[in-house]
């Protein structure tokens, strides 16, 4: 290029550089300017995150590698710096949170989830665990979409975790407080529920007298009473005593309120409703008292007692003529009396088994057990009587109905008359009694059916009792024995297993297949061999352990000591068997498995 063409194309060549100068400068200005705002942006986060306790990170999701900022002191403790690896912070993460991390990062970067969030816990230098929470989401994406960096922050939640634990502990607590509250009102309603049922099982009438109102509140009222359809006026319910019991009454409660007597008792005879007269029985004491200690509300029970009161009348007329008897033969009983002492004590130094055996069965058991089902008895026939009484008063007496108590009272008239046999039997009979251990003559029975007269005779005592008793016994076997031993002897193994088998707030439980008590359940069964003849009675209850089992046939010895056993049962079972029939009794029993008594005697 000659100097000419320079000279003229240099100041076109300045120009142009000037021009493309100028926007390189502002650009320059500007990326200055931006890289400031940035440096100032990076340093206030900083700042930010310094005063608040947060950590930022960044995963680059290829490299598996975590890039962090404001590295929380827990992980400079451990050595985890700005930069790790994913696998080493995870296994810094407690063993049972891991799986939790992984899961909810997985799924946040498989975009089955808007952001990554979890709540874990992670070891310091020290051992302990604090608790971390961190939250992310999805920064960067390649062409394919696939997720290459995730970003968040990690903050540490150890106190609100404890605050939440304290929170939900107190919830626990409060939650269980709350518990026992519903427990103890249903304990309160079932409780309610049981006095009730145990109220009208008794047959006793509850009530509460106000002494200030002269009202009178009754609960499950005694039937037949004429006071019954009245108010509940205290001057009305006195005015239906008999006149002869008034004095008496008012003796007795007037004692009570003075103090002279914790509580009064009275026996007294009552208007019934059809105009007749029935005994009753009141016991009663105060249960509030006003500022001067006299008593306000008198709280108590009536107990209708016309069959005992009759019964006694019985009694004491068969007492007085067994007096009249008794010195007539003064000198034969004493002699008597003398030699069953003598008896009685040579029994107890050398066989204690065989003398409790004779001495108890003879007298108590034996004299106790047809009085006992003739009292009963006439006791049932007195309620049928008073309830037909009532309704033919009423005009609605059914032809049906009086021929179901003709029924009714002819089988209570037998069974008493049966058993009042027995008993005058056993008390002419009394030495033999002791020795024989039954007062019955020998005489031929058909097994089966007489199995089911015991049952029927036993009912009034069974009756309470939720448990079935069935009898699977071979037809036609034909035994001479003692009735009356034989007798005793099934009433105590079934009672005995009542008593002792089940637990009382257990009802049967019923097969849904066969039909039958699977649990709750008595059965006797009886069968004939060529020489011998077999009775089991057997329970699916509790059962006994081996100790037990070894020991129940002993006198005086008894699991339920203070609770009504007197250890005396099973061992009259035993001396039974052995002295009057000959023969032999055995016991299967385990705990949980029930229990069943073996009894095997000569066939005659």
């Amino acid at each position: 290029m000659t100097t000419w063409q320079i000279i003229t194309i240099a100041p076109l060549v300045a120009t142009a550089l000037i021009l493309l100068a100028r926007p390189l400068r502002v650009r320059w200005r500007a990326l200055h300017l931006s890289n400031s705002k940035l440096a100032a942006s990076e340093a206030q986060l900083r700042m930010v995150l310094a005063s608040s306790g947060c950590e930022l990170w960044r995963f680059n999701v290829v490299e598996q590698q975590i890039d962090r900022e404001n590295v929380l002191s827990h992980a400079s403790e451990r050595g985890l710096g700005a930069s790790v690896r994913s696998e080493d912070l995870i296994a810094a993460i407690h063993p049972q949170d891991r799986m939790l991390f992984g899961d909810a990062m997985r799924a946040h970067v498989r975009g089955l989830t808007e952001s990554f969030q979890a709540v874990y816990r992670m070891t310091s230098l020290n051992g302990e665990y604090i608790w971390l929470r961190s939250n992310g989401q999805i920064q960067r994406k390649d062409a394919n979409g696939r997720v290459r960096v995730v970003s968040g922050t990690t903050v540490e939640v150890t106190h609100l975790k404890e605050k939440e634990q304290a929170l939900e502990a107190a919830n626990s607590s409060l939650n269980a407080q709350i518990e026992e509250l519903k427990a103890a009102r249903a304990h309160i309603v079932e409780t309610e529920k049981r006095r009730k049922l145990a109220l009208w099982g008794s047959g006793c009438e509850f009530f509460e007298a106000n002494l200030l109102t002269e009202m009178i509140t009754r609960e499950n009222k005694t039937p037949g009473l004429a006071v019954n359809d009245l108010g509940d006026s205290t001057q009305e319910y006195w005015s239906y005593l008999h006149p002869d019991d008034i004095e008496s009454y008012r003796a007795a409660f007037l004692a009570h309120l003075t103090g002279k007597t914790d509580f009064y008792d009275v026996s007294y005879r009552a208007r019934r409703s059809d105009g007749g007269w029935c005994w009753v029985q009141t016991r009663g004491r105060g249960v509030a008292w006003d500022a001067e200690g006299r008593v306000t509300i008198i709280s108590g029970t009536n107990y209708d007692i016309s069959v005992l009161k009759n019964a006694e009348t019985g009694l004491k007329h068969a007492a007085e003529e067994l007096e009249r008897r008794v010195e007539s033969r003064t000198a034969a009983l004493t002699r008597a009396i003398s030699e069953l002492r003598a008896a009685q004590s040579q029994l107890v130094n050398s066989e204690k088994m065989a003398a409790l055996g004779n001495l108890v069965a003879g007298v108590a058991h034996e004299i106790n057990t047809p009085l006992g089902i003739s009292v009963t008895a006439a006791s049932h026939l007195g309620e049928i009587s008073q309830r037909l009484s009532k309704q033919l008063a009423n005009g609605q007496l059914k032809k049906s109905e009086l021929d179901a108590f003709a029924e009714q009272s002819q089988s209570a008239v037998e069974l008493v008359m049966t058993n009042l046999r027995r008993a005058s039997e056993l008390v002419k009979s009394f030495k033999q009694v002791a020795v024989d251990q039954s007062s019955e003559q020998r005489r031929v029975i058909e097994l089966k059916p007489y199995l089911q007269e015991i049952l029927n005779s036993l009912r009034p005592s069974t009756k309470r009792f939720p448990q079935a008793i069935m009898i699977d016994a071979q037809e036609g076997i034909h035994w001479d024995c003692y009735p009356g031993a034989l007798y005793q002897i099934t009433s105590n193994l079934v009672l005995n297993a009542l008593n002792h088998a089940f637990a009382a707030d257990i009802p049967p439980v019923v097969s849904p297949t066969t039909g039958l008590p699977e649990i709750g359940a008595i059965k006797i069964t009886a069968w004939a061999g060529a020489n011998e003849i077999s009775l089991s009675i057997s329970d699916n209850g509790c059962g006994m352990d081996a100790d037990t089992a070894k020991r129940i046939f002993e006198p005086f010895f008894t699991t339920k000591r203070g609770l009504g056993g007197s250890g005396l049962g099973l061992h009259i079972v035993f001396n039974l068997v052995n002295t009057v029939f000959g023969g032999t009794i055995s016991v299967e029993t385990s705990p949980g498995k029930g229990s069943r008594f073996l009894i095997r005697v000569r066939a005659v």
